[in-house]
């Protein structure tokens, strides 16, 4: 029994090598200690194969558990991807009607500035006849 305890801590720490944290690699050296000064007939020795069972057992249930919210904070960062390029796309097609809006207000400007000056002619244009006409009519 002795030997098989020691054995399945053995290829754990193995397995886990590169992906056990130090503490929790020095508490499986630890374990692997302490299991191989036990007496071979133990009624501990049972108890502990035991608990290690049941320890991996619940690291499985919370290694789904993990996956499964990393699934659905995936889905999560898939939406908020989504709305940020519907976003962006939004800001592209704003982008454009603001330009189009100020080439517009542009030619309407220039529209308004060609209108004021004709405007300014025609003014002068009245008073030189006006004048004119005063002047007439006082001759007259």
């Amino acid at each position: 029994m002795k030997e098989q305890i020691s054995a399945y801590i053995t290829a754990l720490i193995d397995i886990h090598r590169h992906t056990v944290n130090m503490p929790m690699k020095n508490c499986l050296d630890n374990l692997l200690e302490f299991v191989m000064d036990i007496p071979e007939v133990n009624k501990e020795c049972v108890i502990l194969t035991f608990n290690v069972v049941l320890e991996n057992e619940n690291l499985k249930k919370r290694i789904l558990e993990l996956e499964e919210s990393c699934t659905n904070m995936c889905e999560v960062e898939k939406n908020l991807q989504e709305k940020v390029q519907g976003s962006m796309d939004n800001n592209v097609a704003l982008n454009n009607t603001c330009n189009n809006l100020r080439g517009r207000n542009e030619y309407l400007l220039k529209l308004n500035s060609v209108l004021t000056q004709r405007n300014n002619k025609l003014v002068q244009m009245n008073k030189k006849l006006r004048c004119k006409d005063l002047t007439q009519t006082k001759l007259s």
